[in-house]
């Protein structure tokens, strides 16, 4: 019973972490582009974007074309307005927005790796404090697999980054500069 509690205490931890908007946003790195640059920065990628009118829409970016952003739609606020699937969004409603990247697995691996080596060790233990045949195979697969998972989310994390993303209007030169903030002209960012 205290192993039941303790994990739903570091559930409902973990949970209330990953759901503050302040912590998420924190340490995010933010880039000026002009918006004939946006077509080759984001063309293919996976972007949030909450437009002036208040909704909310994520999903791939298909195409920049002069005067509208193509976005293939996943998640949308006002499924009226912008239904899933193709939506055209035009020109002025493009701000700024999120944009999502993804730097490979290299640390899901050794996240899993390290969690699972951990788990191995403490099942190990469970193994020999639990007794009967069920319970040392039910403490045992927890014991592996929890950790293994918390290492699995936390390397996930770290192979993902979010960059939220202002666009500037064209020819307009640098915009006054913020803080943690730098302008970015090319491919490699």
């Amino acid at each position: 019973m205290r192993l039941g509690r303790w994990l739903c205490y570091l559930l409902l931890a973990t949970a209330a972490v990953a759901t503050d908007k302040e912590h998420k946003d924190s340490g995010r790195r933010t880039f000026r582009l002009e918006w004939r640059d946006l077509n080759r920065m984001v063309r293919g990628r996976n972007i949030d974007i909450a437009l002036p009118s208040g909704i909310q829409l994520n999903g791939r970016v298909t195409s920049v074309e002069e005067d509208a952003l193509m976005l293939d739609v996943r998640k949308t606020s006002n499924k009226r307005a912008y239904p899933k699937g193709r939506a055209v969004v035009p020109r002025p409603e493009v701000t700024e927005f999120t944009l999502a990247r993804k730097e490979g697995h290299a640390w899901s691996a050794v996240g899993v790796s390290v969690g699972g080596s951990i788990g191995a060790g403490v099942a190990a233990g469970v193994v020999q404090v639990v007794e009967g045949d069920g319970r040392r195979a039910l403490g045992a697969a927890l014991a592996v697999g929890i950790p293994a998972a918390l290492g699995y989310g936390l390397g996930w994390a770290a192979d993902h980054e979010y960059v939220n993303v202002i666009v500037v209007p064209d020819g307009t030169g640098r915009a006054p500069a913020q803080p943690k903030t730098r302008e970015v002209r090319g491919p490699n960012w």
